[in-house]
């Protein structure tokens, strides 16, 4: 069993009882029947909200209390997520855990029910977790050490859930990838202090590896994709200072990241760590003639370099 600390409370009894029951499946993580076990318990909890709607209630009510509290349920995953360290297996666990529920059978046990199949598929709680100060504020120039080390680490177990999630085809969180891989490759002083990212130099530079290891070669492959030249639009400048060509994934665009990987594993600025990290980066991405990851020693599961 693997333990991690739990250091923020929810307030409402539901949510601890929510926290309890994915806590439990999670930290246990050679015995998966507490999988099922977590997955039924929380399917039970949408089936009460069904019920409690009752048979008096308008037509349609008993609909709107599920997806709120499939809205509210979700929420929780991704606080959760935040205070599970990024190098941990329950990480890993916890994207387990969702793929489960998104294939719970209904009562007649022909389908998943419609509420999990659709689980997470809404992007709008991650834009929200991404940019709100619970999970980005305060990481850095607040004068407080504990709580931007604090804030920090949220940022970081934020960003490996969500890579997990798309390099494990539950939801297309590419954006995210792109997001973190321009803030610090593609700004100045690898983007510390620039409009969208408070993140120190070594807590931007692991934060874009975790997303290279961990869902690098679903990143890859996204220069295919239709949406290519527009993704991550709308909320933010998706190109940094530092780039000169267009938006999107692209063999110019990784070699360039390649180059700017190579020159933070010699910035002395930088951890020892973070430098031999970005050194693994740039090999890796170096190996990947042709869109393809080729030869390359290095894990991309775990993200634990």
């Amino acid at each position: 069993m693997t333990t991690f600390s739990w250091t923020e409370e929810f307030d409402e009894e539901e949510a601890g009882h929510i926290k309890d029951i994915i806590r439990t499946s999670i930290e246990h993580l050679d015995d998966t029947s507490r999988f099922q076990q977590a997955a039924s318990s929380l399917d039970r909890l949408v089936s009460q909200k069904r019920h409690e709607s009752g048979s008096n209630s308008i037509a349609g009510d008993g609909d709107v209390k599920v997806e709120n509290f499939m809205w509210y349920l979700q929420e929780k995953f991704i606080h959760i997520a935040t205070l599970v360290p990024h190098d941990s297996p329950a990480q890993s666990n916890l994207v387990l855990l969702l793929w489960m529920l998104r294939r719970f059978p209904d009562e007649s046990q022909s389908s998943p029910c419609p509420e999990w199949r659709e689980l997470f598929l809404d992007h709008m709680q991650f834009s929200e977790a991404f940019i709100s100060a619970n999970v980005v504020g305060g990481l850095s120039g607040t004068g407080d050490t504990n709580a931007e080390s604090y804030q920090q680490m949220r940022y970081r177990n934020f960003n490996s859930f969500s890579a997990r999630l798309y390099a494990q085809d539950f939801t297309n969180l590419a954006k995210y990838g792109l997001w973190s891989l321009r803030d610090a490759l593609e700004e100045p002083n690898y983007g510390w202090g620039s409009e969208y990212n408070p993140a120190p130099p070594d807590l931007a530079i692991n934060v874009a590896l975790d997303w290279l290891f961990i869902a690098g070669k679903r990143l890859y492959s996204y220069d295919q994709h239709p949406y290519n030249q527009h993704i991550g639009e709308g909320y933010r400048d998706t190109v940094g200072d530092l780039w000169k060509g267009p938006n999107g994934f692209s063999a110019e665009r990784w070699y360039f990241w390649a180059q700017r990987l190579e020159a933070a594993s010699l910035d002395e600025t930088l951890l020892i760590t973070t430098r031999a990290r970005a050194a693994d980066g740039a090999q890796m991405i170096a190996a990947r003639p042709d869109g393809e990851n080729k030869g390359s020693n290095v894990q991309m599961v775990n993200g634990n370099h």
